[in-house]
């Protein structure tokens, strides 16, 4: 499981259905040890990582073109990051005030 998760933590698009496969489990199977192992889905622990990618990014202080940051860090289009987004904190990319650089997870008030 240490190379799966390490698999979604480099990709932004490889698949869970990628990593069980490589690994010869089957899909369900990979799901349950994963869970078993990590604590969270497989898909919910690429989202994750995912959106940590994306949230170097903002942290980094370049000028960033939002549908840029969505197709480098595997989403679909714009709005499939912003919902994303939105789901992990609240708001919306634009609004997104983190604390400061080394504590991109913690936000300031509205």
């Amino acid at each position: 499981m240490l190379y799966a998760a390490e698999r979604f933590r480099e990709s932004g698009s490889t698949s869970v259905k990628t990593v069980s496969e490589s690994l010869g489990f089957s899909h369900q199977r990979f799901i349950r040890q994963f869970q078993n192992a990590v604590g969270l889905t497989p898909k919910l622990y690429f989202r994750i990582q995912r959106f940590q990618s994306v949230l170097d990014q903002i942290v980094s202080g370049k000028q960033l073109s939002w549908a840029n940051v969505a197709l480098e860090n595997g989403y679909y289009d714009q709005s499939h990051l912003i919902h994303d987004f939105r789901e992990f904190t609240g708001v919306t990319p634009p609004e997104y005030r983190p604390v400061a650089p080394d504590r991109k997870n913690h936000m300031l008030p509205g």
